[in-house]
């Protein structure tokens, strides 16, 4: 929760500073500046919708921290492999987060985690 935080906090600043070369500075230096900001705010953008869809995954099947690490580490396993090389990459990314939900259960049966 804190990394979805800090994510806001500087995108919020970064807008704050587009705002503030608009009102202080030329208009062109606003643009400039605003473009930046823009440029520098998609990482974060990316970064803040992954994390929550890494939170909404972990809270719905239950996932210690433990088990979102292994999660997180054998989607882009997975993903590689070729027997899902065919597939368009919305159904090869739900087929990896699938087949991995189903390793870890089945470590969790077991008992065996890594």
């Amino acid at each position: 929760m804190i990394q979805i935080l800090f994510c806001l906090f500087l995108l919020l600043s970064l807008v704050g500073v587009a705002i503030a070369a608009f009102t202080t500075t030329s208009f062109t230096a606003g643009i400039v500046v605003t473009v930046i900001a823009v440029v520098l705010g998609i990482p974060l953008i990316i970064s803040i919708v992954a994390h929550y869809d890494l939170l909404r995954t972990q809270s719905r099947y239950g996932l210690s921290n433990d088990e979102t690490r292994l999660f997180t580490r054998l989607v882009p396993t997975l993903l590689c492999q070729p027997e899902r090389s065919h597939l368009p990459y919305p159904e090869m990314k739900r087929s990896a987060r699938e087949a991995a939900i189903g390793i870890i259960m089945r470590q969790r049966e077991t008992g065996t985690a890594k």
